[in-house]
């Protein structure tokens, strides 16, 4: 990159993380860059005072899940049905996960996300039809 005639590199902070490149801008497009840089410190704002009120969300669902799922079961089980509930989320998490890892040699990244989103498409379909039958019975 050239550093002549008033051009200089700018290293735009996430996308120079994320792609390891410079950018070169003309002198003129400041306002750009000063827009862009506030835009990004508004957004880490409201996402700084969004996830603690996300993470109490999740944990109050994540509460709520268990004290339903736990209702009905005995003192002596729950610690099976407990890790039964476990491995298969775990599972679930981390096989997608190594198989896309594996992948990722070959296949494009685009194709690899396409492949999870046809596997959440189906896990769903699985799910709703499921409680569908034994709502129905």
């Amino acid at each position: 990159m050239s550093n002549h005639l008033g051009r200089r590199p700018v290293a735009i902070p996430v996308g120079a993380l994320l792609s390891g490149t410079l950018v070169e801008f003309e002198p003129a497009p400041r306002i750009l860059i000063y827009s862009v840089v506030a835009a990004v410190l508004v957004v880490l704002a409201v996402g700084l005072f969004l996830s603690p009120v996300a993470g109490i969300a999740q944990g109050a669902a994540n509460a709520g899940g268990m004290r339903a799922g736990l209702a009905g079961v005995s003192a002596g089980d729950r610690a099976g049905l407990l890790a039964t509930i476990y491995l298969i989320s775990y599972s679930g998490a981390a096989v997608p996960g190594l198989v896309a890892g594996r992948m990722a040699a070959s296949v494009a990244p685009d194709h690899i996300a396409l492949g999870y989103g046809v596997l959440i498409l189906i896990a769903s379909i699985v799910a709703v039809s499921t409680l569908n039958r034994r709502q129905l019975s």
